[in-house]
């Protein structure tokens, strides 16, 4: 079975991203494995997690309930070497993957 390696960084107003913090996104994207909190800051949140395919559907989803942050996730798929990015923000997703 494949999986993706994904880095998470959520940024927004302080007051906004002290009350998300990572249990909201493990709650949100489904058999997310191995999560890591890299970086918790003010501004900012960056975590880091395996999932059997990219999260998209979780972090559009995540970024309608939370429209004033922005998400970005940065994935990688080694065994089909495809890395992927995506920026959501408030439900509107962007989306690019390359093969390499």
């Amino acid at each position: 079975m494949s999986h993706h390696n994904n880095r998470f960084t959520v940024v927004g107003p302080a007051p906004t991203l002290k009350r998300f913090d990572a249990r909201w996104t493990n709650a949100a994207i489904p058999d997310l494995r191995y999560l890591e909190i890299m970086e918790c800051s003010p501004g900012r949140i960056v975590l880091q997690f395996t999932t059997p395919a990219p999260a998209l559907a979780a972090v559009t989803k995540l970024s309608r309930a939370w429209s004033s942050l922005v998400f970005l996730l940065d994935y990688e798929e080694e065994d089909k070497r495809t890395k992927g990015l995506a920026k959501a923000k408030a439900g509107r997703i962007e989306h690019y993957q390359i093969g390499y």
